[in-house]
């Protein structure tokens, strides 16, 4: 079953990770980007656009060179894409299939759980250190549907989960 997705979420997702990871309020990143923080959660969950004077803003907001986002959106690409993912060069809107996943994984059960114990979570950001198997764990999330349960019920550490991408059937 291929899924589409846009390279325009590709790097909402970056973005919004790295804020995360760094714990930079929300806020913070709206001033930077001269937008409201409603406005600013608005382009990061995918509800109005990011236009390139927002995105770069948005990176240096976040310590980052825009051309270093750019290229973690492209290794996610390339990660997703080995899950049967097709990703168009522009917005897809309603029929983008990545960008509901993406946000139920931040507002899961265990998302929250797997911040408490980094061992148990990899960050976009570790694809920056040349471990090309690192598969971060948002799209083991996006793509392996038991390891998307394991998260949903809290990711406890005691609970297994299965390793296959049972999405996919590989």
């Amino acid at each position: 079953m291929q899924r589409n997705s846009s390279r325009f979420t590709l790097l909402l997702l970056a973005l919004r990770e790295i804020r995360l990871d760094n714990n930079i309020h929300l806020g913070q990143l709206a001033h930077a980007t001269g937008k409201t923080p409603k406005e600013w959660e608005s382009i990061e969950t995918g509800k109005s656009p990011l236009t390139l004077q927002v995105f770069t803003n948005a990176a240096y907001g976040l310590f980052q060179q825009p051309s270093h986002v750019m290229w973690l959106a492209e290794q996610l690409a390339n990660k997703f894409i080995s899950h049967g993912w097709y990703f168009q060069p522009g917005p897809l809107g309603n029929e983008d299939d990545l960008l509901p996943l993406i946000g139920k994984y931040f507002t899961s059960a265990g998302y929250e759980a797997l911040m408490r114990r980094p061992n148990d979570r990899m960050s976009v950001t570790a694809l920056t250190q040349g471990n090309i198997w690192a598969e971060p764990t948002i799209v083991r999330y996006c793509c392996v549907q038991g390891f998307r349960e394991w998260v949903d019920a809290g990711a406890q550490p005691e609970m297994t989960y299965p390793t296959v991408d049972m999405d996919s059937g590989l």
